[in-house]
């Protein structure tokens, strides 16, 4: 359809991988520009994109001409090295910005340079304040719970919610009905020998505890890249590998699937997708 009263006169018929950019970079300049407020782009897990996303991204992140748009790159600094395709990307955009930073092109416009924020870890008393939330005990009541779960998660807050489930369900970690509140009565070598060391193990042993139909959902969705409507979902679930004959069973295990934390559903888009990218790796390889 047509986008205002702008055209787009890139060659979008052209073979080559430039006209092919410069062309999508247009169409986007075009609906940046027609926007009212500036759009946030968030691309996730950059370190596992492909060449072709990653030449594309460098083409936008480069081009002095765009405005009215901020792009968020994130990405595991771990796996990221210099020898990593995204960090040329990286590299190349921040030279580019910074030479052009603070300057005026013939529109009077400041050219926006390239900030890098890095995400640490939870401290220990942030997380000791999570797990007595969690527990409904005093932060100094859970200080060896506290020192065990972060001795084997560092502060990531998604492996230390994994590890708390992992506790619970080996019964390591348990709610007491004649005291009403939850206790453990293991010292802190077992407590931590309950634990795995590797999160997506602690996802694994999550999967195995659940019900066979909810673990070949979770699975298949797995192999699924993109966010998927309950629909879809449902006909994925009717076929013979599942034998869900009824659409209110699907609709019940997208809901239980989501209470245990393995999808999550957007309310805005009514799609579901994978949690966590290690929930995806689980499912994968279990």
């Amino acid at each position: 359809g047509n986008v205002g009263r702008e055209e787009v006169s890139g060659n979008v018929g052209g073979t080559s991988d430039y006209a092919i950019k410069e062309s999508t970079l247009e169409f986007l300049s075009i609906v940046f520009r027609l926007l009212k407020k500036p759009l946030i782009l968030s691309l996730d897990d950059l370190q596992w994109a492909d060449r072709l996303s990653l030449e594309m991204l460098q083409f936008l992140l480069c081009d002095r001409e765009l405005e009215n748009v901020m792009v968020v790159c994130s990405f595991r600094s771990n796996e990221v090295d210099e020898n990593h395709p995204f960090f040329k990307v990286m590299v190349d955009a921040e030279n580019v910005r910074d030479r052009i930073h603070s300057t005026k092109d013939e529109g009077n416009r400041d050219i926006a340079s390239v900030q890098r924020i890095d995400l640490y870890n939870l401290s220990p008393a942030i997380i000791g304040n999570f797990i007595s939330d969690c527990i409904r005990k005093e932060p100094d009541e859970v200080a060896t719970l506290t020192e065990v779960v972060y001795q084997k998660t560092m502060g990531n807050i998604f492996f230390v919610k994994h590890a708390i489930e992992e506790l619970v369900r080996k019964n390591a970690l348990y709610y007491d009905m004649m005291s009403f509140e939850w206790q453990w009565s293991v010292d802190k070598v077992q407590l931590s020998n309950f634990m795995s060391d590797d999160v997506v193990e602690t996802i694994k042993s999550k999967l195995q505890e659940l019900p066979l139909p909810m673990q070949k959902m979770v699975i298949a969705m797995s192999y699924i890249p993109n966010a998927l409507d309950a629909s879809i979902l449902k006909k994925i679930m009717h076929g013979e590998e599942f034998c869900m004959e009824e659409e209110g069973e699907v609709t019940t295990l997208l809901q239980e699937a989501s209470n245990e934390g393995m999808i999550i559903y957007s309310v805005e888009n009514q799609t579901y997708n994978i949690a966590h990218d290690r929930i995806r790796q689980a499912s994968r390889e279990f």
